[in-house]
């Protein structure tokens, strides 16, 4: 992913202790995401189906993890390591879908969208009222995120998240 390039931009040599950055809720999810995308744009199912036996085991891990977050970075380079971050939930919950429509795993497609309605019907991931999502969840109802992880969910036409969110 773009935060395995480094941090001396526009040089992509990788980091100076050769480790990428700790981001596996936000690169598991984007690993479900991207082939969708070429799935759908492509219609070519070979590609993908030769790696589902490595992608169950990206899978199970955001089923494991997606709610329960430990302390760890995601896309947005401004905010340090969190917890429970609701964007990181959000696209753990989208990658799940993702992979479900792509493999035909339905199992996958219901965790998914269970994961959606924890973070927003039920409330998890928003404020008190409702009307917003939070940074982190639940020790922060007086904050906001925008949900960016939102994007591929409509993008790719999942439904994942109802309108409302």
């Amino acid at each position: 992913m773009i935060h395995d390039l480094g941090t001396r931009y526009p040089n992509a040599i990788g980091h100076d202790n050769q480790e990428a950055e700790p981001m596996p809720i936000e690169e598991c999810g984007n690993l479900f995401i991207l082939p969708a995308a070429y799935v759908r744009a492509i219609g070519d199912t070979d590609w993908t189906s030769q790696y589902m036996d490595v992608f169950q085991k990206y899978t199970n891990y955001l089923v494991d993890n997606g709610i329960d977050i430990a302390n760890q970075l995601l896309s947005n380079d401004a905010a340090e390591p969190l917890a429970n971050e609701t964007n990181l939930a959000i696209k753990a919950a989208v990658g799940l879908k993702a992979f479900g429509e792509m493999s035909g795993y339905g199992f996958y497609s219901r965790v998914g969208e269970q994961h959606a309605n924890i973070f927003f019907q039920e409330g998890l991931g928003t404020n008190k009222d409702q009307t917003h999502f939070v940074l982190e969840y639940p020790d922060w109802p007086d904050t906001w995120k925008t949900p960016y992880n939102l994007f591929p969910d409509v993008l790719l036409g999942l439904d994942t998240f109802t309108d409302a969110a």
